[in-house]
């Protein structure tokens, strides 16, 4: 079903995961994957929140998951766009599980992760305008047990 190297980083259990990727290689379809499972799990799940590049980009990453809860028939509700954020207008797109755990989906805002728990995924993270400040807001959001994934192209 994956690729060596796909299947290298959905079983990786690290605390702190780093990839440099090509585009177009199905990266994100095996990381969709790794979400599902991680929201999922009703005894060792968590919830999943990844800022995307965009707001487009956060939405087609739902997506994909979406079609990976229906292929291993886990129950999941769409719950669409939600405010997470009405200060900062700042709203993600959210997969519930029967787990009691969702997938957040948002466009990239360091301020959008502040005090989140669980599982923190950064998309196009070399594209970032301030890395070190994005870095230091969501590294203690994994501190009870999540894990925290950098996912990036080599641009930047």
């Amino acid at each position: 079903m994956f690729l060596p190297y796909q299947q290298h980083w959905i079983d990786d259990t690290s605390p702190l995961k780093i990839v440099e990727k090509s585009r177009q290689i199905g990266f994100t379809y095996a990381d969709a994957c790794d979400s599902v499972f991680k929201a999922a799990d009703s005894v060792n799940g968590n919830d999943v929140w990844v800022s995307s590049r965009d707001e487009n980009t956060a939405m087609l990453y739902l997506d994909q998951c979406k079609r990976w809860a229906k292929g291993l028939n886990f129950v999941a509700n769409d719950l669409g766009a939600r405010l997470i954020d009405s200060a900062r207008d700042i709203k993600a797109y959210v997969l519930k599980f029967s787990s009691g755990f969702s997938i957040y989906s948002l466009s990239s805002s360091p301020d959008a992760l502040v005090g989140k728990t669980g599982h923190i995924k950064l998309d196009e993270f070399a594209i970032h305008k301030d890395q070190r400040q994005l870095f230091a807001i969501v590294k203690p959001c994994t501190t009870w047990g999540g894990q925290l994934s950098i996912i990036s192209t080599h641009r930047g």
